[in-house]
């Protein structure tokens, strides 16, 4: 949190506050605001190209916050355009439609694991709706630097992990085809 040291009422409140970790612990938490789109399943397999195009805001949280501090609204969101940083390694599988592997199963997979996805690309918005009235937005803005222009900040996933299944031969399910790939999804994917 930031404390003011100017004023004695505000700079006792400050010591009290710091040797409180739960008043002083603020905690962020990424959700969605809006839904994904422009999904690329070629980018997902390459680099250097965004894969998806995603709106999220973030929840900041602490008793003196109140509980609509946000960074980003569903009306003005921070949107990431993830890539991949290098090349993934790419694998697929075939498997039944319980999800036994199998090289004739009539489901299958591309997946890749451990990869890093980057984007430096964004901007953030000023945080809104802290504490009462809004008047911890300006603290939280100033000590955060928001808002931030697009260049000035950087996202880095690692270890992440992209999955894409579907089946093998989807005209030899038809006219079936969406009624099988649901079952199986159900049975194979969704454990």
């Amino acid at each position: 949190m930031i404390c003011p040291a100017s004023k004695p009422p505000i700079r006792q409140l400050c010591k009290t506050l710091a040797r409180n970790r739960k008043l002083d612990k603020v905690t962020a938490t990424l959700g969605s605001a809006g839904a994904p789109s422009d999904f690329n399943l070629g980018a997902g397999l390459s680099s250097g190209i965004p894969i998806v195009t995603l709106p999220v805001k973030i929840h900041l949280q602490n008793p003196f916050l109140g509980p609509k501090c946000y960074i980003g609204t569903n009306a003005n969101p921070i949107v990431l355009h993830p890539e991949n940083a290098t090349n993934p390694v790419v694998n697929s599988e075939a498997f039944d439609g319980d999800g036994t592997p199998d090289p004739t199963g009539v489901m299958f997979a591309i997946f890749s694991n451990g990869g890093t996805q980057q984007d430096t690309s964004f901007s953030v918005p000023a945080a809104t709706g802290c504490g009462k009235h809004g008047k911890l937005d300006g603290p939280i803005n100033l000590k955060g630097g928001l808002p931030a222009p697009a260049g000035k900040n950087s996202l880095v996933l690692t270890n992440a992990s992209a999955f894409l299944a579907g089946l093998g031969d989807p005209s030899a399910a038809a006219p079936n085809a969406g009624v099988d790939l649901s079952k199986f999804w159900h049975s194979a994917i969704i454990k």
